[in-house]
């Protein structure tokens, strides 16, 4: 087990008995600092499989999910294996199934959700710039389709989003792609969206402009 601090309550906690990363009921951005500690401890327990458990999680958002995803495609390509256990919410559960996290969580347990959503973008990869090319149209028509905005507003964004993806691709050397999900709040009128790669990470990029 992880050691834990005084007052800290870990989102995410190895155990090296059962080689098993327990994560706490709600998953988002918070939890990747947790979750990445959670794998160095694995690295450090010599095991080569891992069991991740979401089986607590009754919310979960698309920045804590897709850099678990990342991390978990590292992982396999060092040969790690790796398994994963679903929310046991049914919700939760069907929601991991229908936005694909279950699928690139663990592409050998669960196959790739062919649902549609007509106010989301669901989990996708791009590996090469056609497939860029496909989610950013896709991200622009689910945002058309639900969103009225200016113009300029839909150019900026679709801009964004472009150089947001293009910089994967260019920059991170990351041998998976990228992932990319989408949503629209209607009556908030807001949009998120969450773009991750695996890859070197935005300070070794900018050394080789900038080198210490």
């Amino acid at each position: 087990m992880q050691h834990r601090h005084p007052g800290y309550k870990y989102t995410s906690i190895y155990r090296s008995k059962d080689s098993t990363i327990f994560c706490s009921d709600k998953v988002n951005a918070f939890n990747t600092k947790d979750f990445c500690l959670a794998i160095d401890r694995f690295f450090r327990s010599g095991n080569s499989s891992l069991t991740v458990n979401f089986e607590r999680v009754v919310k979960a958002y698309p920045n804590g999910i897709l850099p678990i995803i990342a991390s978990l495609d590292a992982l396999r390509d060092m040969g790690a294996d790796v398994y994963v256990k679903l929310p046991l919410k049914p919700d939760t559960r069907k929601l991991f199934r229908s936005v694909n996290w279950a699928h690139f969580l663990s592409p050998k347990q669960f196959d790739i959700s062919e649902s549609a959503h007509e106010r989301h973008l669901v989990t996708r990869r791009f590996e090469n710039a056609k497939e860029q090319k496909a989610v950013v149209d896709d991200f622009m028509d689910v945002v058309l389709r639900t969103m009225k905005m200016p113009r300029d507003i839909i150019s900026g964004l679709e801009w964004s989003i472009n150089e947001i993806t293009d910089n994967v691709l260019n920059h991170s050397e990351s041998p998976f792609g990228g992932l990319i999900q989408a949503s629209t709040y209607i009556k908030d009128k807001t949009i998120a969206f969450a773009v991750v790669d695996s890859g070197r990470g935005i300070l070794n990029s900018m050394q080789e402009g900038f080198p210490l």
